[in-house]
């Protein structure tokens, strides 16, 4: 229902970073991890290459969930 939907919506995620990465374009295996607890992955881009109009890297955070208020 929509209060629960809302309350849902209201809660505080805590993670703890765990490692940062930079790899290839292509390495999509680095970032699809099976992980027992819930994972959050950030990809973001570096070394943009104006020639090719493409990046040289992705930069991979990964956290761990903490805590949930």
């Amino acid at each position: 229902d929509a209060a629960a939907a809302l309350a849902m919506c209201l809660e505080e995620y805590g993670y703890e970073v765990h490692s940062v990465r930079q790899v290839a374009p292509t390495d999509v295996s680095a970032m699809m991890k099976h992980e027992d607890l819930p994972w959050l992955t950030l990809v973001t881009c570096r070394g943009y290459n104006e020639a090719t109009d493409s990046y040289r890297w992705r930069v991979l955070v990964r956290a761990v969930l903490v805590e949930i208020r």
